[in-house]
């Protein structure tokens, strides 16, 4: 193994490629398992709230083990903590298509995958934070989560409609085995990393109790600026895109005059929006800092939020809504490159984890709040009330010392 990445090094050294294709890979099998299993269980139960269950399976991991998982992935070998995600999702997912040729099938067991395969992501996630510094160092970290976002992107856009093709013509549990030999190759992958991956309670020996080791990382967030305000405003843009995303289709129903299948064009130009964001975070964080990039996208978001409630016209509602997923992008992916940067190695885990918890709470919690609103109050309103937290959290920044922050380090009080 070799020592962790410096600033000399390029940015697609050996071990950068590799990770690139491990996530690349893994990413193809699990976008194309998003579509396969809502279908294999609407294909066994006809019910619409089992499918739409589904969803819940995939987020609960996060809130039951995010931080626990943060906390074990500083502690322990991240390389093998995330081969053995690998490679225990792969067996959970392969375990549908045998159990079909068997004729044992049921929707308990393919709920109970799904389950398991995002609970052993969540263990994978954890442990990547820390591994993808140690890849590339903390000076390219912006252009490594711009490249593996853009990859993420596209595959989001081309692999879904692919998979459509192959359940159509040979069914979903093909594209479930397709996901678990991509999980495979992604363990492979990780396993020829030179860099050492091992955080420092590894290195040196040190350990202390578990609980203790999540509530440094909790302690850390809070004592830190620019985190606290991070997290903040992670909570609310997702709590706003909850509800926006959620209430997406009956807003096409209710107050806009387009076309049939302009649903589709509406999805296809969001993910074009996050592609873009993805390409230009690092010239604009160069250009006007981190800190100051966090604010005009926030502040950003908010008109083009209520402008998408209020515009009629469709054309002008499309060009709109790519621009809004483009900030809404461009703030995630900038949020979580400075967590990412504001936390030493030994706390990556834990601080990330956090961080990413909060932030997906917000979206069932947008959805949920959207959903009853709707029922009350017409959906422009509603859509336009979903800029009020941004806001409120865009004032928050505008009044702290964010606006300084560039990418040096981070600013206390």
């Amino acid at each position: 193994m070799t020592a962790n990445a410096d600033a000399s090094e390029p940015l697609w050294s050996w071990d950068f490629r590799k990770w690139f294709a491990g996530r690349t890979i893994s990413t193809l099998g699990t976008e194309a398992s998003a579509v396969a299993i809502p279908v294999l269980i609407f294909q066994q139960t006809g019910s619409p709230a089992l499918t739409g269950l589904v969803s819940a399976f995939i987020v609960l991991p996060y809130l039951v083990f995010g931080l626990i998982a943060g906390g074990v992935a500083d502690r322990m070998n991240r390389r093998w903590l995330m081969v053995a995600s690998d490679l225990v999702g792969a067996m959970a997912l392969v375990s549908i298509p045998i159990a079909h040729l068997a004729g044992l099938h049921s929707t308990a067991h393919i709920l109970v995958v799904t389950f398991v395969v995002w609970t052993a992501f969540v263990w994978f996630d954890a442990a990547s934070f820390g591994a993808l510094i140690a890849v590339v160092g903390k000076s390219k970290l912006a252009a490594a989560n711009s490249a593996l976002w853009s990859s993420a992107t596209v595959v989001g856009i081309v692999v879904p409609a692919f998979a459509g093709i192959v359940i159509a013509l040979w069914g979903p549990e093909v594209i479930l085995v397709a996901d678990a030999l991509s999980a495979v190759a992604s363990a492979l992958l990780i396993m020829r990393i030179r860099t050492d991956l091992r955080p420092a309670a590894v290195v040196d020996g040190s350990s202390e109790k578990l609980w203790r080791s999540i509530r440094e990382g909790l302690r850390f967030i809070w004592a830190s600026t620019t985190l606290r305000l991070a997290t903040l405003g992670m909570a609310a843009l997702t709590f706003a895109g909850g509800l926006a995303m959620g209430l997406l289709v009956v807003f096409f129903a209710r107050a806009l005059d387009a076309p049939e299948g302009a649903l589709g064009v509406f999805f296809a130009a969001a993910a074009v929006g996050a592609l873009l964001a993805s390409l230009t975070l690092t010239r604009l964080r160069r250009r006007f800092g981190p800190g100051r990039l966090m604010i005009l996208a926030f502040l950003g978001f908010v008109p083009l939020l209520v402008l998408f409630a209020f515009v009629p016209a469709w054309i002008a509602s499309l060009v709109i809504w790519t621009a809004w997923n483009y900030l809404r992008t461009l703030a995630t992916i900038n949020n979580i490159t400075i967590r990412q940067e504001e936390t030493p190695p030994e706390l990556q885990g834990r601080v990330n984890m956090t961080g990413r918890m909060i932030a997906l709470s917000g979206t069932p919690a947008g959805a949920l709040v959207g959903g009853v609103l709707v029922e009350f109050v017409p959906i422009q309103v509603v859509f336009a009330m979903a800029a009020v937290p941004v806001l409120a959290v865009s004032l928050v920044f505008l009044r702290s010392p964010l606006w300084e922050r560039t990418a040096s380090g981070d600013i206390r009080r």
